[in-house]
């Protein structure tokens, strides 16, 4: 009796040694996947800026789009609805059904708002084309993250991230400075006007409040539903990279909510006025 009461020590040493080396194993195994992530995120970023200046200089190359900007401001964010096809996709490859009805209501309840700020400052950005060459436009907007500092700053205080926020603002001001080296005054035929500088600073405005309370709000919502009312710890999982990336899906698609109904609304008035505002 003795031997195996004795005996029972070293089991339990070995069982803690096998979990000291299954968690090594997966400490090591996940720092590749970190890397993929931040090159994800990295690329992500690049193709969502080339997009951003490539639909200002579209709607510059047909004046018709700029001439309209409620409507050319709906459909752009009402096109958002198609980001829940692959967030459905993604969920079902998880093994997870679609979530509640009173989950879905919660999230639309806070994406209503958001998704109403967000197609405002959309508005103001396709009125400040008529009168603003891209260049400046893009140099204006790059303060984006200016204002999303100041105003976190302003409701969170302080806080052990503002080390990457203050990266991002540098790197936001490197764009300034790159794109202020190019001829602003005059682009395209396109001359710049007081009324426009104002409209996309609104614009500006209005994104970094989005940012910050999107942050707040939407994103913490929208995780739980992801992870089925788990926290999100953030690791170099694949599952957890899984939920990101279904995260960022559903928040898009339910960002064209308020734009759809604007959008109907729009149409309602061109069809009374014969004229799309």
């Amino acid at each position: 009796m003795r031997s195996n009461n004795r005996s029972v020590p070293l089991l339990v040493n070995v069982s803690d040694s096998r979990d000291t080396v299954q968690k090594v194993t997966k400490k090591s195994a996940a720092e590749p996947v970190g890397v993929g992530r931040l090159a994800a995120i990295a690329v992500l970023e690049l193709v969502l800026v080339t997009s951003w200046v490539l639909t200002g200089e579209i709607a510059q190359a047909f004046p018709n789009l700029t001439h309209y900007p409620a409507m050319f401001a709906g459909v752009s964010c009402a096109s958002y609805v198609i980001f829940l096809v692959p967030w459905a996709v993604l969920r079902r490859s998880r093994g997870l059904r679609l979530p509640s009805k009173a989950s879905l209501i919660h999230m639309n309840n806070i994406m209503l708002l958001l998704g109403f700020m967000w197609l405002l400052q959309m508005w103001a950005w396709y009125m400040s084309l008529k009168g603003m060459s891209v260049a400046l436009n893009i140099i204006i907007y790059q303060t984006t993250p200016l204002v999303v500092f100041f105003i976190d700053l302003f409701i969170n205080g302080t806080t052990p991230s503002y080390i990457p926020k203050l990266l991002c603002i540098l790197l936001a001001v490197l764009g300034i400075i790159v794109m202020s080296a190019s001829d602003t005054e005059e682009s395209s035929g396109v001359t710049n006007s007081l009324s426009s500088c104002i409209e996309v600073s609104v614009a500006t405005l209005l994104y970094g409040l989005f940012d910050v309370l999107y942050a707040q709000w939407a994103a913490p919502a929208c995780d739980k539903i992801s992870k089925k009312g788990e926290r999100i710890t953030y690791s170099n999982s694949s599952d957890n990279l899984s939920a990101q990336i279904e995260s960022m899906f559903l928040l898009l698609g339910l960002r064209a909510v308020p734009a759809c109904i604007f959008l109907i609304c729009t149409l309602l008035v061109g069809v009374y006025d014969h004229d799309l505002p």
